[in-house]
């Protein structure tokens, strides 16, 4: 998983989801695995229905066949925006 802190000198604006327990880099690549834990979703649902959504950060592909990656921080930030619609 990609969840967990990138380095002691991570920016301070870690985020944390006291739900599930979850402390994270904003600056920290995600895969559909680790929004699922965060969002209490399964990777089914959100790799077809969530990461379609028209205004869902795109995705980064460290490479060509890479399995994608999305900023937790932006990721975060859905999330919140979604919240408050």
């Amino acid at each position: 998983g990609g969840i967990e802190a990138m380095s002691e000198t991570a920016t301070p604006r870690a985020l944390r989801k006291p739900a599930n327990d979850l402390v994270f880099n904003e600056r920290a690549l995600w895969s559909i695995g680790d929004i699922a834990r965060y969002a209490s979703m399964s990777p089914n649902y959100v790799r077809d229905t969530i990461t379609c959504q028209p205004h869902f950060p795109p995705a980064i592909r460290i490479t060509p066949t890479a399995h994608p990656r999305w900023r937790a921080g932006d990721v975060w930030m859905w999330f919140e925006n979604r919240k408050q619609a």
